[in-house]
């Protein structure tokens, strides 16, 4: 029924593999925020918390205005031609 949809509303749909969380959105962002790291170690959830405010305040808000641009270029290059 998606793909119908998809093919009604003539929306290109690109096949990309099925386990691949480099090419998830939500997993550049996880990336983003660093969380643990070096320089981070919550010795409780109000740190965590705290250190996570703090990194999110670090993302570039590009990432999230125009995220197909982001997501193109983050796709073109991992294909192999």
């Amino acid at each position: 029924a998606t793909q119908e949809w998809l093919q009604k509303k003539h929306i290109e749909v690109m096949e990309g593999p099925s386990q691949s969380p480099d090419l998830n959105p939500v997993e550049n962002l996880w990336r983003e925020l660093k969380l643990p790291d070096a320089n981070h170690q919550p010795q409780n959830l109000m740190d965590l918390e705290r250190i996570f405010r703090e990194e999110w305040t670090t993302i570039l808000p590009e990432m999230f205005t125009n995220p197909e641009t982001n997501d193109k270029k983050h796709l073109t290059s991992n294909l192999r031609l």
